[in-house]
């Protein structure tokens, strides 16, 4: 999606509408959006945090403190609409 040549020209927009998003979830998903939105607010919804990676842990942590992301523990039971929002 942010990609300069791709659909969208490097601009975040939803697929279903085209707005751009105002929420948004995932570690590296959520540091390029608040890059490319910075009025944007990201959640991640985990289980258990793994860290495959080397310095994923320290990455996690930046996503958290500098870009503000939202890590919430727990299982995802139902998304629905309400009105141009998923909740």
């Amino acid at each position: 999606m942010l990609s300069a040549s791709g659909p969208t020209e490097g601009h975040i927009k939803r697929p279903s509408d085209g707005k751009e998003p105002k929420t948004w979830s995932s570690s590296s998903q959520a540091i390029l959006t608040k890059d490319h939105c910075p009025d944007s607010q990201s959640y991640v919804f985990y289980m258990d945090i793994r860290s495959p990676g080397k310095m994923f842990d320290e990455f996690t942590r930046r996503a958290q403190e500098e870009y503000e992301a939202r890590y919430i523990r727990g299982r995802v039971s139902m998304v629905y609409p309400k009105g141009d929002k998923l909740v």
